[in-house]
């Protein structure tokens, strides 16, 4: 009761990706990438190989 089905919540397409840590470069860029380009950025980050996911290691460049 009270559920609204046609409102799925207040969505947009833009964001935004920081991270901080020993050897990592400051810097500040803007590119464009997708939501599967996350978990591919963290993995080589932690030094483990993201082939197979889907989406591309921003950290490996495009």
């Amino acid at each position: 009761e009270g559920l609204i089905a046609d409102r799925t919540g207040n969505h947009a397409s833009g964001g935004w990706f920081t991270i901080a840590g020993p050897g990592i470069e400051p810097s500040a860029e803007s590119v464009t990438a997708e939501i599967a380009d996350l978990a591919p950025t963290v993995s080589s980050l932690m030094g483990i190989d993201p082939t197979g996911t889907d989406g591309i290691s921003l950290a490996l460049g495009r």
